[in-house]
Parts: C-alpha cells; sequence; structure tokens
C-alpha cells in the first residue's frame, strides 16, 4: 500500500464515523493512523492499539510516514485533532 492510499482510507474512514471534512483532513487522517501503529506498507489488519501521547504520534507520522510537523504542531494535533477524537469517543 502506498501512502496516499492510506491516507484516503484513512479520511473515508473518519468521514463514515461522522467526521465532517474539515475534521477528516489529512492531518487527522496520519493522527489516526499512527493511533493505530499502522505501517504505510501494511495492511488494515495489522493495526493495533498502542497508547501514545502527542510527542509520540508526532515522531511516529516523521519516522514511519515521512512526514515531519514543526514542534509548534503538537499543538495542533492535540487540540484539533486530538479532542476531536476524544469527543467522538475514538480515544
Amino acid at each position: 500500500m502506498s501512502v496516499e492510499i492510506h491516507i484516503s482510507e484513512a479520511r473515508t474512514l473518519l468521514t463514515a464515523l461522522g467526521f465532517d471534512e474539515a475534521r477528516a483532513n489529512e492531518r487527522s487522517a496520519r493522527v489516526l493512523l499512527s493511533l493505530l501503529k499502522l505501517k504505510p506498507d501494511a495492511p488494515w489488519s495489522e493495526a493495533s492499539n498502542p497508547m501514545l501521547g502527542v510527542r509520540a504520534i508526532a515522531d511516529w507520522i516523521r519516522s514511519d510516514w515521512e512526514f515531519s510537523y514543526a514542534e509548534n504542531s503538537r499543538e495542533s494535533i492535540r487540540r484539533f485533532t486530538l479532542h476531536q477524537f476524544i469527543d467522538a469517543g475514538m480515544v
């Protein structure tokens, strides 16, 4: 699987779970994939459920998804993605 396919599938999943287009964005898709510890070349069946903090999520996205967020982006991940996931009962 490619990175783009997984991100697209994650966005579709978020939409199916009731997230609007603004909340089913690429950042949210990457965060979801990191929360599942799903690597770009892994099938969805290999998803897991580790406990990760914001820093670990950003590190996972950087190392396994080869996408770097600036240090101050951790607040965006926390406020605009994780809080939405918490409100939806996902995390």
